[in-house]
């Protein structure tokens, strides 16, 4: 299911210096030009790094079948 423009808005409010791009009903999030996640089934998730790793109380979750896994921001 494409995920709406609220979800989208709503990152955007947040993180105001963050840019995005629509791909196939979803949306990818990049800061400075590079992707850091996107909004997947409106959940926004985030490339597993060094840094989101290490923040063990955030679930994990897949954005879509046979997609690499992502952390889920609650």
């Amino acid at each position: 299911m494409p995920s709406g423009t609220a979800s989208l808005e709503c990152v955007v409010r947040i993180l105001s210096d963050v840019t995005h791009r629509k791909m196939m009903g979803e949306y990818l999030l990049y800061r400075d030009g590079k992707l850091f996640g996107g909004i997947y089934d409106d959940r926004l998730l985030l490339k597993i790094t060094k840094a989101t790793a290490g923040i063990a109380e955030w679930p994990q979750a897949i954005p879509y079948d046979g997609g690499p896994e992502m952390v889920l921001v609650p």
